[in-house]
């Protein structure tokens, strides 16, 4: 019961006994005096209570007379005959209280005077007295057993009149267990006993010893019938006011109070300035989420009660709640909190909740700073390290990152901590080192080791690998997904491919003027990170119309045969790539047709994944495809049978790309050459290319970067000429070109990707005067020397590509290629491509795309 209530009952009670008849007062005094003489014994008091009421029925019991026999009859004299003897003494005993000699007196008086009737008035005032110091022995001793004959005999002494009775009646057999007793005595209060005022008293003091059932019933029965004036019905209405609070304040704790009770309430409250009532309806409206509304209950109860500290205190952990730091702050500096108890644990809170903003905004220094505040106020340390790997990770501090999570995911293997750790291993470059640690501890952490080892083989175009390590996207926990690669579902489905041709160069009619045309069928199987491929192509090629006399084989005066400047071939390849950390390929391939004799080829490779790039080294021979004379040889027109070139190139390479910054590429690429042929000389060679890269970032794209390029190019002769001992194919003995490049990757993991390169610069060329035959002349020839050349200018190349799909089971591309160098020497080709995928495929990636538009490759084929 809230302060308010006490003082109506208090005023209630002082109005109840001003109310009382003067003669109540009295018969209480006489009470008191009465419990004065009373025993402390219970069994000695009911004797002398059960004596008491003999001694009164004697008194007023009629005298008997022994019936008069005839002989000696006499009769009695008349009450008129007997002198009536002064009573006043007997009444001043009876107002004395004095009881037991007012029995004596009256004893004597009667043996005094015989046949002497005490006067009825007396006689009852008698029987009142006995029955007042009964009922107030009853009372006193507070046994309900001896209450409950008195009240049986007087039930009047228990009603409106003698309302203190009920009361102190009531609480007596309640206290016994006697519940029906007390509320039958409370009934019959209402509704009817005046004034209302004690009506509305007897509600207070019913309260606490009924059950709610019958106190509201008992409330029911005063508002339905009841008569009030308008102080009680003020009186009324903060009864049950008080009423609803004592049901909400019953709930279970965890259990928010309802909306509408607090709305039905919310008047009262506001009227009451109920501050108590007001930070309970905050709390409730906390616990049912609504924050707005606690709050403005917090507000009032402070407003209303200024110097409490639990509206302050309540509204510092909404502003928490809230992210509303600052403010906080401010809450936690009021001076009613200064000793509460729970100030350090919000203090705690804030710092803690200080160092998470500042590590939200990128402020990880500072958030390390406001850690350092929550571990002092008790922040468990779990919370702490958690908090300051993430900020040390940030900060660069990836060590210090991995120790704090493995030391807290050793501790309880939680999600948040694996992924801490995960993200660590990644930063160094210890991505082994994480999955010893996802098989030695496991839980949570090999999912995450998963998803980074894939998700890294997928930014580096391993897509085989990311898939064979990540092959159920949806068996990942939640928090792991996020860090796992696009899907690459149906990435290892076997496919074919057709694709038509056609490549174009520059140069002199039958000699090193070339037009190919291909067709080509390309199959490919792929199991885990393996894949097989088997391509066919067949060529039509064709130099152009020699001129009359031209210097081509044995130069004479008049062609024996006319020069054949077209010819068919075919190719056939087998190869083999392996997608991991070290990629392998290799492959073998055969070449018909043509003047030449069947030629082989063949590619062994390795490229291994760096920190920060990759480095190549390959051993391959392929035929020079630049000349009809140097790809597939020619027949000497001058000498009918005799046949020289199919030049094959022999070349040992490495290359290397890394990103020793954010978003800078560094390519380089070396190379040594071999070059035999058929009845040519054989010539070496090497070239370096090197550049630079910056990455544009550009929405859309996987890469778009821009920078300088240079290369060096070198052969030992200049075999470019069509003369017996020559190959037919470019060898300038100094080669050099700086300029600008541009290459792009669009998207992966899209229905269309594109790729591309610009280059543009400044080029020079120069090749070495060398010998009409290299070989030495054939008997009976004249032929002079070739001169000396350099061209110098500007150079340009372009290469794009591009893939679609077009359903889930087909895709179509192809690729673009043109270039032109000093010395008005061009080259363009082109190739377009429609592949069937036996199973369905998501979406279209660069391993897709192909890599030289002159051969159906793709991904880490042979180009």
């Amino acid at each position: 019961m809230t302060r308010g209530p006490l003082l109506v009952l208090s005023a209630l009670c002082v109005a109840t006994a001003t109310a009382a008849p003067q003669e109540n007062l009295v018969r209480d005094q006489r009470g008191e005096q009465t419990r004065d003489l009373l025993d402390s014994q219970h069994s000695t008091q009911q004797n002398r209570v059960d004596d008491r009421r003999g001694e009164q029925n004697a008194l007023i019991a009629p005298t008997t007379t022994p019936p008069a026999t005839p002989g000696n009859a006499a009769t009695p004299p008349s009450r008129s005959a007997v002198a009536e003897p002064d009573a006043r003494p007997l009444w001043r005993l009876l107002h004395a209280g004095r009881l037991g000699e007012f029995d004596a007196a009256l004893a004597r008086q009667r043996q005094a005077t015989p046949g002497w009737r005490p006067d009825a008035a007396l006689l009852r005032e008698r029987a009142r007295l006995q029955r007042q110091d009964e009922i107030a022995a009853a009372l006193a001793l507070q046994d309900a057993v001896t209450l409950r004959h008195v009240m049986a005999a007087a039930p009047q002494e228990f009603g409106c009149t003698r309302i203190d009775r009920a009361w102190a009646a009531a609480a007596i057999l309640a206290r016994a267990g006697d519940e029906d007793g007390a509320w039958r005595i409370y009934r019959g209060l209402f509704p009817d006993c005046t004034p209302a005022a004690n009506r509305i008293a007897t509600l207070y003091k019913a309260q606490p010893l009924l059950s709610p059932q019958r106190y509201e019933q008992l409330l029911a029965l005063e508002i339905a019938e009841g008569r009030r004036d308008a102080a009680s019905d003020a009186t009324l209405a903060r009864i049950r006011y008080d009423l609803a609070l004592s049901r909400l304040a019953d709930r279970p704790r965890d259990v928010a109070v309802p909306d509408a009770s607090v709305t039905e309430l919310a008047p009262q409250i506001i009227a009451y300035r109920d501050a108590d009532t007001a930070l309970l309806a905050g709390w409730s409206a906390y616990q049912a989420g609504e924050a707005e509304a606690a709050r403005d209950w917090f507000e009032r109860a402070w407003q209303w009660q200024p110097a409490d500290r639990e509206a302050p205190y309540a509204l510092a952990v909404i502003a928490l709640d809230q992210g509303e730091l600052d403010r906080a702050d401010q809450l936690l500096a009021t001076p009613a909190l200064a000793d509460d108890p729970r100030l350090p644990a919000l203090h705690a809170q804030l710092a803690y909740a200080q160092a998470v903003e500042a590590n939200r905004r990128g402020d990880y220094a500072a958030s390390q700073v406001a850690l350092a505040r929550a571990s002092g106020y008790g922040v468990p340390a779990g919370d702490i390290l958690r908090l300051q790997g993430w900020n040390a990770l940030q900060l660069g501090d990836a060590s210090q990152a991995a120790r704090d999570f493995a030391g807290l995911y050793r501790a309880a293997p939680l999600p948040e901590t694996a992924e801490g750790l995960a993200l660590a291993r990644q930063r160094l470059g210890e991505l082994e080192v994480l999955a010893r640690e996802a098989d030695e501890l496991g839980g949570p952490l090999a999912d995450f080791s998963d998803a980074l080892q894939a998700r890294q083989q997928y930014q580096r175009k391993l897509f085989l690998a990311s898939h064979a390590t990540l092959p159920a996207f949806r068996a990942l926990i939640p928090a792991a997904q996020h860090h796992a690669p696009p899907s690459l579902a149906g990435i290892d489905s076997p496919s074919l491919a057709f694709a038509p041709g056609y490549e174009h160069r520059s140069g002199d009619a039958g000699r090193g003027r070339l037009d190919a045309w291909s067709g080509a069928v390309r199959g490919e199987l792929i199991r885990d990170q393996d894949a097989l491929q088997v391509r066919y192509r067949h060529l039509w090629l064709d130099a152009g119309e020699a001129p009359a006399q031209a210097h081509i084989g044995t130069p004479g005066t008049v062609y024996a045969t006319s020069p054949v400047t077209r010819d068919q071939a075919d190719e056939l390849w087998l190869g083999w790539t392996r997608e991991d950390w070290t990629s392998w390929r290799a492959g073998i391939g055969v070449t018909t047709g043509g003047d030449g004799a069947t030629a082989w080829e063949g590619q062994l490779a390795a490229r291994t994944q760096m920190a920060t790039g990759w480095w190549e080294l390959s051993l391959d021979a392929a035929p020079v495809r630049e000349s009809l004379l140097s790809w597939r040889g020619m027949a000497d027109p001058y000498r009918p049978g005799e046949r020289w070139g199919a030049v094959q190139r022999q070349r040992l390479a490495g290359a290397l790309f890394t990103q020793p910054v954010p978003r800078w590429g560094i390519s380089a690429a070396a190379r040594v050459e071999r070059l035999p042929g058929d009845d040519v000389q054989t010539n070496q060679g090497w070239g370096l290319d090197l550049a630079l890269g910056y990455d544009l970032q550009q929405a859309g794209f996987d890469y778009l970067t821009v920078g300088p390029s240079v290369r060096y190019q070198h052969y030992r002769d200049n075999l470019g000429q069509f003369t017996r001992g020559h190959g037919g194919y470019y060898s300038p003995q100094q080669d050099w070109a700086l300029g600008v490049a541009s290459q792009f990757l669009t998207e992966e993991g899209r229905a269309t990707q594109w790729r591309g390169g610009l280059e543009l610069g400044y080029g020079h060329s120069r090749q070495d005067a060398t010998p009409c035959f290299p070989l030495g002349a054939p008997a009976g020839t004249d032929c002079p020397d070739y001169a000396a050349t350099t061209d110098r200018g500007l150079y340009a190349s372009l290469q794009l590509a591009g893939v679609h799909r077009l359903s889930a089971n087909w895709q179509a591309g192809g690729m673009l290629s043109a270039g032109a160098s000093p010395g008005n020497d061009t080259q363009v080709a082109g190739m377009l491509f429609l592949r069937y995928f036996f199973e369905p495929r998501g979406a279209v990636f660069s391993r897709d795309l192909p890599g030289d538009a002159r051969t159906l490759t793709f991904g880490l084929e042979r180009r």
